[in-house]
């Protein structure tokens, strides 16, 4: 006999609790490809020309860490590019396959918070939309109801399943601290408004462990959604009236660049038209070389001011002696109490092992022969100077360049007098060099020349043998993978050589500090204590 908690339990069915419109009476995973292509793109009778899904809208938005709004715009007008863009399959693959496990996994873990018989997971395998945007399609991973009081309250909510690498260390700790992906909440947002539904359950895994994922309630938010709409909806406006997105809406240049790569490539073998640039976009021209040379005296300015640094912790080292830590109090209270110390470390680190080749050959001859690799090269030098007058036929002379951002940084005078009057190419070709031939030489250089070897081989073969030298070098990378114990014995460890670090760490009034540490390309770290209830010195 059921009990009056289990006749009040509703029934394991999404469509009762929601306002999504069923587009679709075949589950999605009962879709042949061509019919599940046939609803994402045009609806279930063919009669939506334009549609927006929840992994969409983040890009409508400039969310997405993956795709522009100019992609999308022509991936919804069917307009493809000549370089496909480079999938993570196997993440995608991934991720379907751990959709079921990780629901389950989340099921568990509600289950401890409501307890055992409080949580119903289900899978609604259908396409839903929205009575007042045609363009919405949704298919949302999974559900759960959970008896919140344990009396009979269930409330509903949808499920959205995420992976991520095991490596992604500061991803897991935004998952855990509640901070989900922006491109992420305007899908689940898009969810909600499509369904009309409270909340939406975002879990993100990473392993199979309790440890190895998080889950974040997301709910509704009026004023995101209304935004979120507007975006949706003027970029389905765009597309009817057949207007691309403007240069203004890149969010993200190397994105774009990206995509405008793929979009245009050319084959190798092709000769793409040269363009002139119109005259009206000269002050465009000129910004970009102004601001390439300013790039070029910030990037010495820093480099400077690195040295600079580098030769005042001389005197400091001295003191570490064979020590690893030295401290020095900057800054303390009345009571003789650090408010703020700074220590200086020093660490080790080893230079890359090498490989003893000449032990190994003598001990080890076979081995050395089996993993040594042969290379053929053709000897151009030695063909240059015995057959001058056949090898110079083959020569690609080098390409003339002239480096406009040293001669702005090291001539702004000159720069800004030249570039005023007329385009770079023509300074560069004509005016500078009549005026000023001696510093225009300074900065013009000369590619190498490089040799047709192909050509070179067709034309001579029995030349091209003749000069062509063989050299063989032993594939270390492959020896150690089929032979580690053996060549294990021939490695030479790397000499250790020390590192400096810069500690400075702010107390606060309970004595407790906090670290954040702060890695520079310039080969040192700079450690940063801090914390933002420091007591001021009296």
């Amino acid at each position: 006999m059921q009990t009056q908690q289990e006749q009040r339990r509703p029934v394991n069915h999404a469509g009762r609790f929601h306002k999504g419109v069923l587009l679709s009476p075949i589950p999605v995973s009962k879709m042949t490809k061509e019919q599940w292509l046939q609803y994402r793109k045009h609806g279930p009778e063919g009669d939506r020309k334009f549609t927006l899904g929840g992994s969409d809208v983040g890009v409508t938005m400039g969310l997405s860490p993956w795709t522009t709004i100019h992609e999308l715009w022509d991936q919804k007008k069917g307009i493809e590019g000549k370089v496909p863009k480079n999938e993570n399959t196997d993440a995608f693959e991934r991720g379907n396959v751990m959709e079921k496990p990780i629901a389950e996994a989340f099921k568990k873990d509600l289950e401890e918070i409501y307890g055992v018989g409080n949580v119903i997971l289900g899978y609604d395998d259908f396409m839903y939309g929205h009575k007042d945007y045609p363009f919405m399609i949704i298919n949302y991973d999974a559900y759960v109801l959970i008896n919140i009081d344990g009396e009979g309250d269930w409330r509903f909510f949808l499920v959205e399943i995420k992976t991520t690498n095991s490596t992604n260390f500061d991803t897991h700790r935004d998952w855990r601290n509640g901070i989900v992906p922006a491109h992420y909440d305007a899908q689940c947002r898009y969810y909600m408004k499509c369904t009309d539904v409270s909340g939406i359950f975002i879990v993100c895994a990473w392993g199979f462990d309790k440890n190895d994922r998080a889950h974040v309630l997301i709910t509704r938010d009026t004023e995101q959604e209304d935004y979120m709409m507007e975006c949706a909806t003027e970029f389905i406006q765009s597309l009817e009236d057949n207007e691309p997105p403007a240069l203004d809406q890149v969010i993200s240049y190397d994105k774009y660049m990206d995509y405008w790569g793929r979009k245009y490539a050319m084959p190798k073998s092709a000769t793409p038209p040269k363009v002139e640039i119109p005259q009206e976009h000269k002050p465009i021209i000129k910004e970009i070389l102004k601001t390439d040379a300013l790039i070029e005296l910030s990037t010495r300015r820093v480099e400077d001011l690195v040295k600079s640094r580098n030769e005042k912790m001389l005197p400091l080292l001295a003191l570490l002696e064979e020590s690893k830590e030295a401290e020095f109090i900057l800054e303390a209270d009345e009571d003789g109490e650090p408010l703020q110390t700074v220590y200086i470390r020093r660490s080790e680190s080893y230079s890359r092992d090498s490989f003893d080749e000449k032990r190994f050959w003598k001990e080890q001859p076979d081995l050395f022969k089996e993993f040594t690799e042969i290379t053929k090269t053709l000897n151009t030098a030695l063909l240059l100077i015995e057959q001058k007058d056949v090898a110079e036929c083959y020569v690609i002379p080098g390409v003339e360049f002239f480096d406009v951002n040293k001669f702005a940084s090291e001539e702004p005078d000159l720069y800004n007098e030249f570039s005023g009057i007329a385009d770079m190419n023509e300074v560069i070709t004509t005016l500078l060099k009549e005026k000023y031939p001696d510093i225009a030489e300074k900065y013009i250089t000369r590619s190498e020349d490089s040799f047709d070897e192909a050509a070179f081989q067709e034309d001579a073969p029995g030349l091209y043998y003749c000069y062509l030298e063989t050299s063989s070098k032993l594939n270390v990378s492959r020896l150690k993978e089929k032979n580690r114990n053996i060549a294990g014995k021939y490695v030479i460890e790397g000499k250790a050589k020390g590192e400096i670090s810069v500690d400075i760490t702010l107390y606060d009034h309970v004595r407790k500090a906090t670290t954040q540490r702060q890695k520079t390309k310039f080969g040192y770290v700079q450690e940063v204590k801090k914390d933002k209830k420091v007591k001021k010195a009296a």
